[in-house]
């Protein structure tokens, strides 16, 4: 009797046991995309950074075992645990439910890794009954701020994360407070209270702190540099943060300006640069024939041969021309104070051979395998008509303007032949058109099967008149 009486008290208790044990369910488990910020990392006894699991369960007196690191930490409905990086199997204990065994492989994940947050949702017994739960007490806080990158946020002290200026947080019902600054802004702080229903939204727009600088240049076209760093050519305006800096005007051939100039939360200035000192140097110029026309950086200076003073210190181009002559280029650097000299003669323009009709040699093609060039390229030739291009007046006076075709040969040597008027404009813009391209130098004849050929060559030129406003 007392036997039946023992089995029957140890087959009451074990029906207990499994009345009162509960399967936890599993809803979901993934790898998160939010980053982890220093507040958030804990270190293993190898000095790693721990992975951060996230386990959503309304329960206290949750237990995990395994390789964790550390206490969990229970924020109201969720437990941030720390997991050795490696880590593959999970071991949740909640009260009222049967021991959870998570293989983290069974969810596409190899391992938990160092620095990543890892999200783990359950679902108690009660909740799978379908079973109204009782209220979590807690719900959600979103913040939307203004500026949206650069912040740090702060939630009863408590560093969040942030995401496109969003901040979202589950909180306990009640007071909480939070605080927002962001360099160049006045920080923010306020209190908001939790409570049952809809979530909690604040939008928060920080006040500028940024200073207003405006910097003009009597002389056009400056580099500004502020604290040596180039910020675009004046005039130029920006917002900057309070404090001091180093403005710098510079341009190529003049004396830089500088000035210091310290701002003030919320300042407005204006830096107000006169025109620059110019740094000259001289230059000398020896060249035959006299009365060669000098021309730098694509202007007019002069006449062969001369001594220009006041030519802007750094690099130039240098070109000798007359009607006649093949034209010279050269590069060259003015140096502060000091002159400069080149001399030479140019070269008489070969007088142009128009090719014999009739010979295989001598035929005239319109389309080669590789068409002639004007040495340094289509902008040197078009610069060159440019510079060499004189407005007939007759035509300027009476306002006509357009564009004349002008059609020759380049010989196989590279000369100009055969130059004639496709289509004309004016007598005399035709008549100027073709000395222009009579005086063209040499250019690299164009090629058929590796040989040099002559070949017809098609060039617009275009008179534009420019109005000047009436004063």
């Amino acid at each position: 009797m007392l036997q039946k009486s023992i089995i029957f008290l140890i087959f009451t208790i074990i029906s207990q046991i499994y009345a009162a044990g509960q399967e936890l369910t599993i809803v979901a488990v993934h790898e998160t995309a939010d980053p982890m910020t220093v507040d958030m990392q804990r270190r293993d006894l190898n000095n790693e950074i721990c992975a951060l699991v996230q386990v959503q369960l309304p329960v206290s007196g949750v237990v995990f075992e395994g390789s964790t690191i550390g206490e969990p930490l229970f924020k109201t409905n969720e437990y941030w645990v720390y997991y050795t990086p490696g880590t593959k199997l999970l071991q949740i204990k909640c009260p009222g439910h049967y021991p959870l065994r998570i293989d983290v492989r069974d969810y596409g994940i190899s391992s938990l890794k160092s620095k990543q947050i890892y999200a783990i949702r359950l679902k108690t017994a009660q909740s799978s009954q379908g079973i109204q739960q009782s209220d979590p007490g807690a719900n959600y806080l979103v913040l939307d701020i203004t500026p949206k990158s650069g912040l740090l946020v702060r939630i009863d002290g408590q560093a969040q994360t942030v995401k496109d200026g969003n901040v979202r947080a589950y909180l306990k019902y009640g007071a909480h407070t939070y605080h927002v600054e962001a360099d160049g802004y006045a920080p923010a702080q306020g209190q908001v209270t939790i409570s049952p229903g809809e979530r909690t939204t604040r939008q928060i727009s920080l006040e500028s702190l940024m200073a207003s600088l405006a910097i003009t240049a009597q002389t056009p076209q400056c580099t500004v540099f502020i604290n040596d760093e180039a910020k675009g050519t004046t005039p130029w305006n920006g917002k900057l943060a309070p404090g001091l800096y180093r403005i710098e005007i510079k341009k190529d051939g003049h004396r830089t300006y500088t000035e210091n100039i310290e701002l003030a939360q919320r300042d407005s200035k204006t830096i107000n640069v006169p025109t620059l000192t110019p740094v000259t140097g001289i230059l000398n110029v020896d060249f035959y024939p006299v009365d060669a026309d000098v021309i730098i950086d694509g202007q007019k200076i002069g006449l062969t041969p001369g001594v220009f003073n006041n030519i802007l210190t750094g690099r130039h181009t240098l070109n000798i021309v007359k009607e006649g002559y093949q034209t010279y280029t050269e590069n060259i650097t003015i140096i502060e104070g000091m002159e400069v000299r080149t001399s030479g003669s140019l070269q008489k323009t070969p007088q142009p051979v128009p090719p014999a009709h009739g010979s295989n040699d001598d035929k005239i093609f319109t389309s080669v395998e590789q068409m002639p060039q004007f040495p340094g390229g289509e902008a040197e030739l078009y610069k060159f008509i440019s510079t060499h291009l004189k407005y007939p007046e007759s035509a300027a006076e009476n306002g006509i303007q357009g564009r004349v075709i002008v059609r020759f040969v380049v010989t196989k040597t590279g000369q100009i032949g055969n130059v004639k008027i496709v289509r004309g404009k004016d007598p005399d813009l035709d008549k100027e058109a073709v000395r222009v391209v009579k005086s063209l130098p040499k250019f690299i004849p164009g090629k058929m099967n590796g040989q040099a050929v002559n070949v017809w060559y098609i060039l617009p030129i275009i008179y534009n008149l420019i109005i000047e406003p009436n004063h």
